[in-house]
């Protein structure tokens, strides 16, 4: 049995994998040190190339809540459940970090593909691998905002087969 953690791996990363433990079971697993294991998901599946993380396990809830700029349905992924920690302990002893209902905000940016399983796009805390240098997408909104003829840009992360993620950029020009 392999288990592939941490964060997205490339589809040659997983061919690697196939191919040094062929008769092995091989999992992408998704989950949090404050979670515990929130999906699952056979590294053979082809959207496990592409940032996929599985459906999320029976005993978790999640929900995805908006992201302003970002189209529905994608979101921030929250997760509640017996595997979610109390909370950080306080020096008062009260335990601070969930929600009003006892989620965990992530700060990881989901989208569900039709079958239910979620996509990684990125953290929301705005660093993004690509292949293997993080790189902070608003800083390249800034260097396409300050080309000639661009009003506004904005910028989001996406699976790619080789980085692990591209940056992906939608932009306004200016009129005329």
């Amino acid at each position: 049995y392999v288990a592939a953690a941490g964060e997205p791996g490339s589809r040659a990363l997983l061919e690697q994998m196939h191919t040094a433990f062929p008769a092995a079971e091989t999992n992408v697993i998704y989950g949090m040190t404050e979670t515990g294991r929130t999906g699952l998901l056979s590294t053979r599946d082809p959207r496990a190339g592409m940032g996929g993380c599985g459906v999320p396990l029976p005993h978790v809830e999640t929900r995805l809540v908006p992201i302003p700029c970002i189209s529905p349905p994608t979101g921030e992924l929250l997760v509640r459940g017996p595997t979610v920690m109390l909370g950080y302990l306080q020096e008062d002893g009260t335990y601070a970090g969930l929600d009003a209902e006892g989620f965990v905000h992530t700060g990881d940016m989901m989208r569900p593909d039709p079958d239910g399983c979620l996509l990684h796009l990125g953290r929301m805390d705005g660093l993004v691998k690509v292949g293997g240098l993080m790189v902070n997408p608003r800083e390249v909104e800034q260097a396409l905002q300050a080309l000639p003829g661009v009003a506004d840009a904005m910028c989001w992360a996406e699976p790619h087969d080789m980085l692990g993620h591209a940056i992906t950029a939608m932009v306004v020009p200016e009129p005329g």
